[in-house]
């Protein structure tokens, strides 16, 4: 996946359940300095005051958490938040530090 998909995890916001009777992917993650997309029934990341305060560590513990929360908690399907989450590098580097070969 190239730079120009990549959003820094500091400014990530993630984006899931879109709304009944719309085509959108079930997770997208885009950048912060957007507003809130309301055809989607969730969102966390960028916007929540307990990410921004967050340390680098402490959000990426975070992200690891709503990954699960979205697919285990509220049914995302898991390859399609992995899609989205992969944009973000930090989550990339993550998965290849534990051996993460995946596409």
């Amino acid at each position: 996946m190239g730079s120009e998909y990549d959003i820094p995890l500091e400014r990530a916001q993630i984006n899931w359940e879109p709304q009944e009777g719309l085509n959108l992917p079930p997770v997208e993650v885009v950048g912060s300095n957007v507003d809130d997309d309301f055809r989607y029934d969730n969102s966390w990341g960028a916007s929540n005051i307990e990410f921004v305060e967050a340390s680098k560590q402490e959000k990426l513990e975070m992200l690891f958490a709503q990954f699960v929360f979205i697919t285990a908690v509220d049914g995302m399907p898991a390859d399609a938040a992995l899609k989205a989450f992969r944009q973000i590098p930090e989550f990339r580097a993550s998965l290849a530090k534990i051996g993460w070969q995946g596409d």
